[in-house]
């Protein structure tokens, strides 16, 4: 399957060291997000779904494969099995409640892209895509859930 990256390498080498992302660029990315979380809730399209999925293995990165983020509260991990719980019961969204934990990572993403430099942020990207890209060739762990 061919998959294109958002970010080259080069990309990640022009990218600030210190600073975050600019406001405009963090406000399209985190527009993008929460368009998804509020129709997560009545009828998300695909894409929704997509975007939101694309919250949670970004955030699995910067936890977990780059250790600059903490997850105390296993959010990650909890919003995964909510993920998990809505497609196993063939529902096509998500209560609420359920919700209010991906709305929580949502908002730890939020916090992350205003604080961390933005070489960070473009490591972090191209990381999740090249594991999402291994895992859409049938490159699958414990846990990955595609959509």
């Amino acid at each position: 399957m061919k998959y294109s990256l958002t970010y080259t390498h080069f990309d990640e080498l022009l990218a600030n060291p210190v600073s975050p992302f600019p406001v405009e660029k963090q406000t399209y990315f985190l527009t993008r997000i929460y368009e998804a979380l509020d129709a997560i809730t009545a009828e998300p399209d695909i894409e929704n779904w997509r975007t939101l999925a694309d919250v949670i293995n970004l955030l699995t990165t910067l936890v977990e494969d780059m250790d600059v983020l903490e997850d105390k509260e296993k959010t990650i991990q909890q919003a995964k099995d909510v993920i998990r719980q809505a497609f196993e019961s063939g529902k096509n969204s998500i209560s609420v409640v359920d919700s209010g934990i991906i709305h929580a990572l949502v908002e730890s993403l939020e916090e992350a892209v205003q604080t961390l430099p933005a070489r960070t942020v473009i490591r972090a990207h191209r990381l999740t895509e090249k594991r999402v890209q291994s895992i859409l060739n049938g490159n699958r762990q414990h846990g990955d859930i595609v959509i």
